[in-house]
């Protein structure tokens, strides 16, 4: 019998490379470790929301909803549109860990050491695009204690915010490589699609981040490619890539977009969380202040919304260092105007621009600053190359003189949630006895069901109910997700489906679905689903949440453009290990 033998050795070259590697994955771990107590979670603005959601959203797909987008416990046991609305992007993060670990709060701080390690990697590849590998550690390493991500990770717990701020580099590195490939070639299909994926994954992991970074990317996507020889092309592929990301994304921005009307969307835009109210005043972008309350007018806030005085001088440095690069220029530009545009001079643009209501707060926008922040500092790999073999030694210094200077600020707050699994499986079970919505202004509350609130929760009442007594049973597989139900002989009566009533309801008697006028003419003052005067005869009811209208349209394409990438990239890794098995060019990668 013949034996194989394979033996794996690192070239000088793969030794560097792993031990960046190595140095991100343990500083990504070593960011969660304090924030990851064993039965104790510190509190933070959104509090255990993104706990309770994993929970939902992993429950929906065990159910067979490949996107979720009803939540059918929650609003006192009578559903709530979240997914329609609410980013989704870290939750599918979660969702493998959250099959794999029983607690919530494990798989939730799972897929934040690996969020953290796929933004420093990314931060780090866009910093050996623009200088070297030296340039590409040192601005992974300060990219990981920007001061704003610890504000999303530790004082506001917004998750989706930090994936969104953490993703984006990987959107830039790849729109450089894609106009580098370019030079030497005609096409760059696969780099092309690697900046679709990461624009694709930014915008469903935070709209508002999204709102500004994807027009931001694409005036220095332009910019850049205007300055090249093959400008038509590199245009042509920053266009498809865009139009890819679109398609991609589109099963959630699209149904945002439609689907606001039928909410009560008013109150989180205006009053206390209209955009005047939340402006930054410059000393505060280099504040050294570190608090846990909350955002206020004029200077009294509790809350840092610090650019970080060392990454700004880095940022300096860089374009100053690398002022012929269109990308550090283009980069320092928008970072400025997007400084500016948070400032209470420019706070008018706030009210002439209608969506910008949404944003809420404009200090969100530091999440994408963060991004081209990175990029001015890798204009630094000039005045770090001077420094010849001190370069190394110097990154070390830079990266101990910010931590010395961060030295008091990014801790988690000392006001913990106690026993948090214990309080979140206690929640899960008690969910449809609580109008708990996981919006802060109830925004997502269907206009027909805000009665709903104001009487008693479901509780353990049944999903279905009939105004006479008539025998009802569960079918085999009902669940809150699909309800099955036989309705035996009987009176006429009304059949009640105690969830509120959203476009996108499916209801089917006796294997008819029941038209959506006739659901919207029918419903319960409350705004339930109810069927009236139904017939003396036996049914079969299924009812369940099939998406939004369109739906089927939207994910069919999305589904097919996906499928379409991923059979590039299967051909492309059959041809590569195809043509190093021919060449043993896995000598290459350190087997042999």
């Amino acid at each position: 019998m013949k034996k194989w033998a394979c033996t794996f050795r690192l070239s000088h070259t793969q030794c560097p490379r792993l031990a960046m590697l190595l140095l991100l994955a343990g500083g990504s771990a070593w960011v969660v470790w304090p924030f990851a107590g064993v039965s104790e979670t510190p509190l933070t603005h959104d509090g255990l929301r993104y706990y309770y959601l994993a929970n939902h959203f992993a429950e929906a797909v065990h159910h067979g909803f490949h996107y979720p987008r009803w939540l059918p416990n929650a609003y006192g046991g009578y559903g709530y549109p979240t997914f329609v609305f609410y980013q989704p992007g870290f939750f599918f993060v979660v969702l493998p860990f959250a099959l794999v670990f029983q607690k919530a709060t494990t798989a939730v701080y799972a897929a934040l050491v690996l969020l953290l390690f796929v933004g420093g990697l990314g931060a780090y590849k866009t910093g050996c695009e623009l200088g070297d590998s030296t340039t590409g550690a040192l601005v992974s390493l300060l990219f990981l204690i920007t001061p704003y991500l610890y504000v999303d990770l530790l004082v506001r717990g917004d998750f989706s915010e930090l994936t969104a701020m953490l993703l984006s580099p990987w959107a830039l590195f790849a729109l450089m490589r894609t106009f580098q490939t370019l030079r030497t070639e005609r096409v760059a299909v696969g780099s092309m699609s690697l900046f679709a994926l990461a624009l694709t994954a930014v915008i469903f992991s935070h709209p508002i981040v999204a709102l500004f970074f994807v027009p931001s990317t694409i005036l220095i996507g332009v910019y850049v490619a205007l300055g090249d020889e093959k400008w038509a092309s590199c245009i042509m592929h920053l266009a498809a890539g865009l139009s890819v990301a679109l398609i991609l994304s589109s099963p959630y921005w699209f149904h945002l977009i439609s689907m606001k009307e039928f909410v009560c969307y008013e109150s989180a835009i205006s009053g206390g969380y209209g955009p005047e109210n939340h402006v930054v005043h410059f000393p505060q972008f280099f504040s050294r202040a570190w608090g846990y309350g909350y955002s206020a007018a004029g200077l009294s806030d509790e809350i840092s919304f610090q650019l970080g005085l060392p990454h700004a001088i880095f940022a300096l440095v860089g374009f100053f260092s690398m002022p012929h690069s269109r990308w550090v220029q283009a980069s320092f530009i928008l970072y400025v105007a997007l400084i500016l545009l948070m400032t209470p001079e420019l706070g008018r643009v706030w009210h002439a621009i209608p969506i910008l209501r949404f944003v809420q707060f404009p200090w969100r926008i530091l999440a994408v600053t963060s991004t081209f922040q990175l990029i001015c500092m890798s204009g630094c790999q000039p005045v770090l190359a001077k420094l010849g073999r001190c370069r190394v030694a110097s990154g070390i210094l830079i990266i101990g003189g910010c931590c010395l200077w961060y030295a008091d600020q990014f801790f988690p707050n000392p006001d913990r949630f106690k026993e948090t699994d214990r309080f979140i499986e206690e929640h899960h079970r008690a969910r449809p006895s609580a109008f708990h919505t996981y919006a802060a202004e109830n925004e997502f509350t269907p206009r027909t069901a805000t009665a709903l609130i104001k009487g008693p929760p479901r509780g353990s009442r049944p999903m279905v109910e009939l105004s006479a007594p008539r025998a009802l049973q569960p079918d085999v597989g009902n669940n809150a997700y699909v309800i099955r139900y036989g309705v035996e002989p009987g009176s006429r009566c009304d059949l009640v489906i105690n969830q509120a009533y959203f476009p996108g309801w499916r209801v089917d008697i006796d294997g008819r679905t029941i038209p959506s006028e006739r659901l919207l003419r029918e419903l319960m003052p409350d705004g339930r689903i109810r069927l009236k005067s139904i017939n003396e005869r036996a049914h079969q009811l299924i009812a369940y949440y099939e998406g939004p209208p369109g739906n089927r349209f939207v994910s069919a394409f999305a589904g097919l453009c996906f499928a379409l990438i991923a059979s590039y990239w299967i051909c492309v890794a059959g041809l590569w290990i195809t043509r190093t098995r021919a060449t043993n060019g896995f000598a290459r990668w350190g087997f042999q």
